[in-house]
């Protein structure tokens, strides 16, 4: 089996569409970090990084801020994200990702508690999408604190 050699690339500002995310896919079983802000992924490009996240357990963080992912790839990598196990950062700030998408980041952050999500002010999101991410997070502290609280009870 080949050694991977590489566990952090950054590849901003490259023009990078959906087309080329399929050959940083591959590459993801490796990496640690992957940092591929201000490209054009598009919905289609998060669809495949999404696929690409299946396949990996060493992918730590990613970064997709300015992307142009619509709802449609926000909601492709909500899916994936519910139950990743690896990723542990995830910024997405700057993309247009619409109340579905919001909807669907917002029910990831409240099943995966290993998950930080970053959106960042320039997102589209109205009040109503930001008070379900909002609730997710109360929803997700409340659960840390009881699991607290009952092994309090155990010790």
């Amino acid at each position: 089996t080949a050694t991977c050699t590489v566990k952090v690339l950054h590849m901003n500002r490259n023009n990078i569409t959906s087309q080329e995310a399929t050959a940083i896919c591959d590459m993801m079983t490796c990496l640690e970090e992957l940092n591929i802000d201000y490209n054009q992924l598009g919905d289609h490009g998060a669809e495949v990084i999404s696929v690409g996240l299946t396949k990996t357990t060493s992918l730590k963080a990613l970064s997709i801020v300015d992307n142009n992912i619509g709802s449609l790839g926000a909601t492709a990598l909500a899916t994936v994200l519910t139950c990743s196990t690896s990723l542990e950062e995830l910024q997405m700030g700057r993309n247009d990702i619409g109340e579905d998408g919001t909807s669907a980041i917002a029910k990831t952050i409240s099943t995966n508690s290993t998950l930080k999500i970053s959106l960042s002010d320039d997102d589209a999101i109205d009040k109503e999408s930001a008070m379900l991410v909002m609730n997710s997070l109360i929803m997700e502290r409340e659960r840390e604190r009881q699991k607290k609280w009952i092994l309090s009870q155990l010790i």
